[in-house]
């Protein structure tokens, strides 16, 4: 029984191992390196045609391992990166990229690797953690922040700063949103994105106000914000949504001061509720809440 072990073994691995009698060994050719990293390089990419795509990686893992120095090192991670794109490994090609960006900084394939990355993120951002997406480990919201970690000054980086934004917004991550929105503004002050950040941290702000009723805070700098939005651009094409968002803060605010005038009315103080019943009519003037106001002062 031994015996037939010992001869079936090698029968067995005939498709994978090569007897060399150079070496006097077996060698599995998918485990050999080539003698350049540019011939390595070359023949990842035969594997790759063929779709062998684990295979690839091997090669090309291989050739960053035995030429680090090369240029060749550089180009290997970068096309792990695609070939895990093309095999639908998104994350796994997120990684990848990563690593060119931090194992090679002065390669000219950084940008590229960040613009891959700005890609993959704003996919993931752009779905909900379910379905289809529901098994990746990653948060949508660190590959995007990672994106602009990596290259702060890369045209990527406000795009990226913007969907990072949206994602928080549309995760109901009220205050995650204003504070992404508003590095977009500062730290970009030129960008395209800008206006538009400005009226969704806005938006955001109102929302989180609706989570949050009892804080005031939230509600008026919310109606600041969007007042300065549209005083900013008036001709701005969401300035009619701005302007309805605008509209509500200022209504709430109005009801606000309208309760605490019915308060010292309630309690028969008419100076006091004269006083905030004025305040009303003068501060919210085209609000619901002033035309009651008006009435009680009359």
């Amino acid at each position: 029984m031994v015996l037939f072990g010992l001869v079936l073994a090698p029968s067995l691995s005939l498709a994978y191992w090569e007897w060399t009698p150079q070496t006097k060994k077996w060698i599995n050719p998918k485990l050999a390196v080539r003698e350049t990293p540019e011939a390595q390089y070359a023949w990842a990419d035969e594997y790759v045609a063929k779709k062998d795509y684990s295979v690839a990686i091997r090669k090309l893992e291989q050739l960053t391992e035995v030429f680090p120095a090369s240029p060749y090192a550089a180009k290997a991670r970068y096309r792990i990166g695609e070939i895990y794109q093309m095999a639908g490994e998104k994350e796994k090609a997120f990684k990848s990229y990563q690593k060119v960006i931090d194992n090679y900084p002065g390669s000219d394939l950084v940008t590229t690797a960040v613009s891959k990355q700005f890609v993959i993120g704003g996919q993931f951002a752009n779905k909900r953690q379910s379905g289809w997406f529901s098994f990746l480990r990653s948060d949508p919201a660190d590959l995007l922040t990672r994106t602009v970690t990596a290259a702060p000054y890369a045209v990527e980086a406000e795009k990226a700063l913007y969907d990072l934004g949206n994602y928080h917004f549309r995760e109901r991550h009220f205050q995650k949103a204003i504070d992404t929105f508003d590095r977009l503004v500062q730290d970009y002050p030129e960008s395209q994105y800008g206006p538009a950040a400005e009226l969704k941290a806005g938006e955001a702000g109102f929302k989180l106000y609706r989570k949050q009723k009892n804080n005031e805070d939230l509600l008026l700098n919310s109606s600041t914000r969007l007042a300065a939005f549209l005083a900013r651009y008036p001709d701005n094409k969401d300035k009619d949504r701005a302007q309805r968002l605008y509209g509500q803060t200022r209504e709430l605010l109005a009801e606000k001061v309208l309760e605490v005038a019915q308060f010292y009315e309630k309690n028969k103080n008419r100076k006091a509720a004269k006083v905030y019943f004025e305040k009303v009519v003068i501060e919210y003037p085209e609000t619901e809440a002033a035309r009651k106001a008006k009435g009680k002062i009359k």
